[in-house]
This record gives structure tokens, sequence and C-alpha cells, in this order.
């Protein structure tokens, strides 16, 4: 029980230096999903900063922490997803603020306008999540094949994220078309995604996918290789 905080520090503290240096490909990649025109200045690169801060490190903590106490009590297949789920229930609200700061479509609002607009949102604890639900199921696949390429009394910090990387290129390209879908629903698109896919043009659910490979890939290798070095 006691290292469970040692977990939350090392998940939060991955999180934090991930969400730092790629808080720009995030505002990126949300800008390619949703269509918009491609737009890095001042303005947006502090505001992703304040949206991937808010979310990612409590994401990432609080996933290792659930980690530690849940992974001797259920199947060690089922529990990565568990521990993502539980994780990701608990800071969707977050995750809705993440992508809606990010989005141009609230450029004129300010920053605490849009938090308190989706803090009042009647669905911000649901908003998404079930497709995040089913989004994770890449966990339960991302971590065992992390630690089936991964030796840890040889690895270094850099080889374990290295590992992570094509781990999560491996995982994440399969399961990239619901990001982008999730994207449109933490936004309030009410569409199901049947009526979504007709109502888009061709491709619509690739979006954004060579920044998904620049900023995804990275943003998870440093968050979730780092945690794994770091506790072994």
């Amino acid at each position: 029980m006691h290292e469970t905080p040692i977990n939350f520090l090392a998940g939060f503290f991955g999180g934090l230096a991930s969400s730092v240096l790629l808080s720009p490909l995030d505002a990126l990649r949300i800008q390619h999903q949703l269509n918009e025109k491609t737009l890095i200045d001042k303005q947006i690169l502090s505001r992703a900063v304040i949206g991937c801060v808010s979310s990612q490190p409590a994401f990432w903590g609080m996933f290792w922490a659930t980690r530690n106490l849940v992974r001797d009590k259920i199947n060690k297949n089922l529990e990565p997803w568990v521990s993502s789920s539980i994780a990701s229930t608990l800071c969707n609200p977050l995750f809705c603020f993440r992508t809606r700061i990010c989005s141009q479509e609230n450029l004129k609002h300010d920053v605490k306008t849009v938090w308190k607009g989706t803090m009042n949102l009647k669905d911000r604890w649901t908003r998404g999540l079930g497709l995040t639900y089913f989004h994770n199921v890449q966990f339960a696949f991302l971590v065992p094949l992390v630690e089936m390429m991964r030796n840890p009394e040889k690895d270094t910090a850099s080889s374990t994220i290295l590992k992570t990387a094509v781990g999560k290129i491996i995982v994440g390209t399969v399961w990239y078309p619901i990001e982008v879908f999730r994207t449109f629903k933490r936004m309030g698109q009410d569409k199901n995604i049947y009526e979504f896919a007709f109502s888009k043009e061709k491709g619509v659910f690739w979006r954004g996918y060579p920044i998904f490979l620049i900023r995804s890939v990275p943003q998870t290798a440093i968050s979730l290789g780092t945690a794994m070095w770091l506790t072994g």
C-alpha cells in the first residue's frame, strides 16, 4: 500500500513532463481532427499548456496508483483496462476541458469562461466516456506488449521509452478512429458513430493521424515509459 503514493507521483511527473513538452502538438491534433485551420500562436500555445497540464498528469498519476492497488486482485490482462478506465472516469471533465480549450471555436472565450462552461455541463462526467472505455482497451494490449519487449534489469529510461513508443504506434493506430470521434463528442457532437461517418467527408477518421504519430506516441512513451522505468 505504501507504494501507491510513489506510483502516483511517478505517473504524475511523467505526465507533467510530456504535457509541457508536447502541448503544442496536442493543440494541432485537436485542430486537425475538428478540421479547423492550423493555428499556432501565443494564445493557442498557452491554452494548450493549461489544457494538457490540467488533465494528463492527473490521469497518469491515478492510472499508476490504481494499477498498484488492483493488479494483484484481478486478471493481469484486464488490469490495464480497469486502471485506465477508473482514471479516465475521474478525469473525464478535465479531458473535456482540454479539448474545448484547444479548439478555435472557444478562442473568443477566456480560459476561466471555458473552464466554468465545461464544469457546468450536465454531462461533463459522461461526455465521450463510453468511447474512452472502448479506447482504453488498447491499454490491455499496450502495457503487456511493452512489458514483453522490455528487460527491467537492463533497460535504461531511454530504451524503455523507445520500446513504449513502438508499442504505442502499433496499438494506437488500430484505435485512432475512435479517438477522432471522441474529440467531436467532447465538443458536443450528438450523432452516433454511423451518422457521424456518413455526415462527414471520406477519411474523417484519419484526420490528424500524422500529428498523432508525433504527439500521442511521444506523450504516451514519455508518460508510460518513464513511470515503468521508475517503478521497475
